[in-house]
């Protein structure tokens, strides 16, 4: 049972690492040598979103030959505040995080930067020796929401109907909806459902109501769209939209939207 516990846990790790790689963006970089040197990689960001960047960076040389060169690494929001930490490097990797509190402001996206700024004294042998490695940004913590959904409203026969709905972040979203044939009838009628940003269509799936008992029907049939909200969805112009087309085969009414997401970083 103990061993079992283990493994358990372990997978538990791997599984909760796995969603943390997946759900950032990584960028490489490098500080050349020299006392002026400097660089930074930037990354769209949504405003609600708190972020932390993880650096994992060494310095090239051997530590037989050098000592560390001093490093100073920030975090920078959009907003304009900053998280500072200064480092000394050696040859072997290190692995250190800053994070800072959602930058603030409307529904989009913007710039967080991750900075690297040599700060060793340009008589010492170790400034020509460059540091690099990796900054990854990712979410602090994590929210998932359930996004409000217009009114239960019907079709009929072989109609269409557009609803505007608010995207609070990106990450990984999920829509499903419930409804109903409209009829004396036994049957159930498949609705195809489209998510839109303006006029760009981003994902479809057509199905059967996600609550409804239906025998011979697997989740699989059932209607859900499964999207990655992505930073540079949120730079297309216009509203975000579902649109859903009524069955050929009659009327149904009390659709019912059921929309989640989860947050992450997709550029």
């Amino acid at each position: 049972m103990k061993n079992l516990k283990s493994l358990f846990i372990v997978g538990l790790i791997i599984a909760t690492s796995i969603m943390s790689v997946f759900a950032s963006e990584t960028r490489n970089m490098v500080l050349q040598g020299g006392a002026s040197a400097d660089t930074q990689s930037t990354v769209l960001i949504h405003n609600a979103l708190p972020i932390t960047v993880r650096f994992k960076v060494r310095r090239d040389g051997s530590d037989n030959n050098f000592a560390q060169r001093r490093v100073l690494f920030q975090l920078i929001s959009p907003n304009g505040e900053v998280k500072t930490l200064i480092r000394s490097i050696g040859a072997q990797e290190e692995t250190f995080e800053l994070n800072l509190p959602a930058a603030g402001g409307g529904n989009a996206v913007r710039l967080w930067k991750a900075l690297m700024r040599n700060i060793e004294s340009s008589t010492s042998q170790e400034v020509s020796q460059p540091v690099r490695g990796s900054a990854e940004f990712f979410t602090t913590g994590s929210q998932n929401v359930t996004i409000s959904a217009p009114a239960r409203f019907g079709l009929v026969q072989s109609d269409s109907a557009t609803k505007t709905i608010s995207m609070p972040f990106t990450g990984n979203l999920t829509i499903q909806a419930n409804w109903d044939t409209d009829e004396i009838s036994l049957e159930n009628y498949q609705l195809k459902f489209e998510l839109y940003k303006g006029n760009t269509k981003l994902a479809s799936d057509t199905g059967y109501s996600r609550d409804s008992i239906i025998v011979g029907v697997s989740d699989s049939q059932r209607m859900k769209i499964s999207y990655l909200v992505k930073a540079s969805d949120f730079q297309i112009s216009g509203d975000w939209k579902v649109k859903v087309y009524g069955s050929s085969r009659g009327k149904v009414k009390n659709i019912e939207l059921k929309m989640k997401i989860g947050d992450g970083l997709f550029e």
